[in-house]
């Protein structure tokens, strides 16, 4: 199994901590995700090399934001 990364679920990386049986204080199975990555990245089971991949849906809220953003910054450049 591939080591966590950004992309993973809350599960998926449960289930990589069983498979790989990880016995770290830092790890445990009833964590919240951001203390599960701290504790992953402390114990050196962390995958910096993947970075974070959106879905379309997400995609586009975010090339939306940025067209209207750009937008009113090029509008207050011209009134300037």
């Amino acid at each position: 199994m591939v080591k966590p990364n950004v992309n993973m679920t809350v599960n998926q990386m449960k289930s990589y901590i069983r498979e790989k049986k990880i016995n770290h204080p830092d790890v445990r199975l009833g964590m919240k995700k951001a203390d599960m990555i701290k504790g992953l990245k402390k114990a050196g089971h962390w995958d910096t090399s993947v970075q974070k991949t959106f879905s379309k849906a997400q995609q586009k809220k975010i090339d939306a934001r940025i067209k209207k953003s750009s937008k009113n910054f090029l509008e207050q450049i011209k009134k300037k």
